[in-house]
C-alpha cells in the first residue's frame, strides 16, 4: 500500500503582505529616520540662529567701537577746553586780585588825604578839633556843635557840608 496519498499541503495562513509581515521593524525605522531628521533640521536652526545672533553681535560691537570713539574725542577737546578755560579763569582771578590791590591803595591814600583835609579844615577853623574813634566813623567837634559823617570813604563835600552846618549854628549862638 503503498498508496500515495496525497499528502495534504501544509495550510498557509492567507500570505501576508511584505509590510504587514515586517510592520514593526518598518515602524522602528521610521521614527529612527524621523528622529535622525528632526536631529539635523534641531542642528541646522540652532546654527542659523546662532550666525544671526553672531551678526547682530558683531554689529553691536562695531557701533559700541565707533560711539566709544566719538565719545574719547569729544573728551580730549572737552579737556582742551577745561584746561584753556583754566587758565582764562587763573588770568582772570590774577586780574581780580591786582583791581583789588589797586581799590585798597586807593582807598588807604583817599582816607590819608581825608585826613590831611580834615586836619587842615580844623586848622583852618581854629576852634574846631577832629577827632576820629572809629575808622568806619568820622567825627568832627565843633565849638557849636557836633558833626558825624558816616563812612571810611566820606569825601570832601560831605566834610564841607559838615563845617557849613557848624557855622550856621554858632552864628546865631554868638548873636545872643
Amino acid at each position: 500500500m503503498s498508496e500515495d496519498v496525497p499528502a495534504a499541503e501544509p495550510t498557509h495562513a492567507p500570505s501576508l503582505s511584505f509590510f504587514a509581515q515586517h510592520r514593526i521593524a518598518i515602524i522602528g525605522a521610521g521614527v529612527f529616520v524621523l528622529l535622525i531628521l528632526f536631529l539635523l533640521v534641531g542642528i541646522a536652526i540652532g546654527m542659523a540662529k546662532k550666525n544671526f545672533e553672531k551678526k547682530f553681535y558683531l554689529t553691536q560691537i562695531e557701533k559700541l567701537k565707533e560711539a566709544l570713539t566719538d565719545s574719547l574725542d569729544k573728551r580730549t577737546e572737552l579737556d582742551k577746553e577745561m584746561k584753556e578755560l583754566r587758565v582764562e579763569l587763573k588770568a582772570k582771578k590774577d586780574h581780580i586780585r591786582d583791581l583789588e590791590d589797586k581799590v585798597a591803595d586807593l582807598k588807604h591814600a583817599n582816607n590819608k588825604v581825608d585826613a590831611a583835609e580834615l586836619h587842615s579844615k580844623a586848622v583852618s577853623s581854629g576852634g574846631a578839633t577832629g577827632v576820629a574813634p572809629d575808622p568806619g566813623e568820622a567825627y568832627l567837634r565843633l565849638k557849636a556843635g557836633d558833626c558825624l559823617i558816616e563812612g571810611s570813604g566820606s569825601t570832601s563835600a560831605n566834610w564841607q557840608e559838615c563845617l557849613k552846618k557848624g557855622k550856621k549854628t554858632a552864628a546865631p549862638s554868638a548873636a545872643h
